[in-house]
């Protein structure tokens, strides 16, 4: 799942959350992709932001890929 908010020009996920036994298999990549293609389709959307915590390594691997 992923949660995100609509601007005029920037979007930003404000939640992703992958079940524990279907983590690691591509789920959130696939979601932030279709995200990004939608955003894409639009042709007016300038970035896509996110954040977490610091200590939540994953997650920013995620975000950086």
């Amino acid at each position: 799942m992923i949660i995100y908010d609509c601007g005029p020009e920037n979007w930003s996920i404000l939640l992703g959350y992958v079940l524990p036994e279907h983590r690691w298999k591509g789920i959130c990549t696939a979601l932030f992709y279709a995200l990004r293609d939608k955003a894409q389709e639009q042709g007016n959307i300038f970035s896509i932001l996110s954040g977490t915590h610091l200590n939540n390594l994953a997650a920013q691997a995620a975000f950086e890929a």
